[in-house]
């Protein structure tokens, strides 16, 4: 009757030992479910780019990250390619100083490869010149992502941009030839000064209807 005794006890302390284990991984278990929650990052949305307005005419638009300045002077662009007869000379004075503000304003970027002004540039460059920005010797190579509205990255913004001359200048590259071309020389400032270039010099030639930056210096 012992032995049997004994049997039936050791029967029991197995069944505990099977529940203890169980038991320890089920708290395991929840434990790290718990400090996982704890630990992680909630879901952060993806800032996106919403254009606001568009120019279909003539490809031009306006988003909502664009600055203030920029939105009042794409107000006045509106304007002028709205009237029965475009004024040239404000015409080219205008997206010069619109292409100058979006793409010395890297503040208002979401990441590098979000070049500004690129709808100012002649249709033929535009994958060039993003090239040329965003590469190891462009302007645009260092700006961090932005997509999540978390960046700490101090950046230029444009304060004012103003225009110090406009002249015709025959224009000859390749099979681009324009015997009116424009060269616009503008100076920029910024809220703060980080190094960026505060004189910049631009050749537009005439493409169809539209007047297109082929040259930034």
């Amino acid at each position: 009757m012992a032995k049997k005794n004994k049997k039936l006890k050791v029967k029991k302390d197995n069944i505990f030992i099977v529940f203890l284990i169980v038991l320890l991984v089920g708290l395991g278990i929840t434990l790290g479910i718990l400090v996982k929650k704890s630990f992680s990052k909630p879901k952060q949305e993806v800032v996106e780019t919403q254009v606001v307005d568009k120019l279909d005419e003539y490809g031009y638009y306006l988003t909502d990250h664009n600055t203030e300045a920029y939105k009042e002077k794409y107000n006045e662009l509106k304007d002028i390619l709205s009237s029965d007869k475009v004024d040239e000379d404000k015409y080219v004075r205008t997206i010069s100083e619109l292409f100058t503000m979006d793409f010395y304003d890297l503040n208002s970027k979401l990441s590098k490869v979000d070049v500004g002004g690129v709808q100012f540039i002649l249709s033929d460059y535009k994958d060039t010149f993003i090239k040329t920005a965003t590469g190891v010797d462009g302007m645009y190579y260092y700006v961090k992502s932005n997509l999540y509205g978390d960046r700490k990255q101090e950046l230029p913004e444009v304060d004012k941009v103003e225009i110090l001359k406009v002249e015709n200048e025959p224009f000859e590259f390749e099979k681009i030839k324009d015997s009116k071309a424009y060269k616009v020389v503008l100076t920029v400032s910024y809220k703060k000064d980080l190094g960026y270039p505060k004189t910049v010099t631009l050749i537009i030639i005439h493409k169809d209807k539209k007047l297109e930056i082929v040259e930034v210096k």
